[in-house]
């Protein structure tokens, strides 16, 4: 795992040990380092690996670029906000770079899955893009609870609200046309 006070552990083995370990709900925001680098180099990742998500069906580069970063900015700048109104900021980066990171692997996860629903839209592969996606909303939900010391349940009910929202959001913006 990386360290909280030592970002000399830094590696590929010990990003991936961690973003298994969030996922898995192992750990929390807190267990991670309150490193800008850190959060910046997960960000740039997520953002990479949304815009393969989001080319895979069908959109333009350009567009799936925007998109992309639409996403990583709402969430960002929800979180935010949310722990600028709550007094707790100072938990921001630790917080960001948790769902940032736990965003990376899932959506990794969920790259072959895409690109195997549609190529075929098989009711399998729907059916583990929507177990991943509600492991998704368990995760964020894991993080919320402890950036803001909540129970888990209601980590999980403002996960699912969040989504909920962003997708609304991204489909207000980003309307797919068949």
């Amino acid at each position: 795992m990386i360290g909280a006070n030592k970002f000399t552990d830094f590696s590929l083995k010990a990003l991936l040990n961690t973003a298994v370990d969030l996922c898995l709900l192992r750990i929390g925001p807190q267990d991670l380092p309150a490193s800008p680098i850190l959060f910046l180099l997960c960000t740039l990742l997520n953002l990479l690996v949304g815009v393969l998500a989001v080319v895979g069906t069908q959109i333009e580069l350009p567009l799936a670029f925007i998109e992309s970063l639409f996403a990583v900015t709402l969430m960002l700048g929800t979180l935010y906000l949310a722990l600028k109104l709550r007094r707790r900021l100072n938990r921001f980066t630790q917080t960001a770079t948790a769902l940032m990171l736990s965003g990376l692997l899932l959506d990794c996860l969920a790259l072959p899955l895409l690109a195997w629903n549609h190529q075929d839209e098989s009711g399998e592969s729907m059916l583990l893009l929507m177990i991943l996606m509600f492991w998704g909303i368990l995760v964020i939900g894991h993080i919320i609870r402890h950036a803001f010391e909540t129970p888990l349940n209601v980590g999980i009910s403002l996960a699912l609200l969040y989504t909920l929202f962003s997708w609304f959001l991204a489909a207000l913006f980003f309307p797919v046309t068949v």
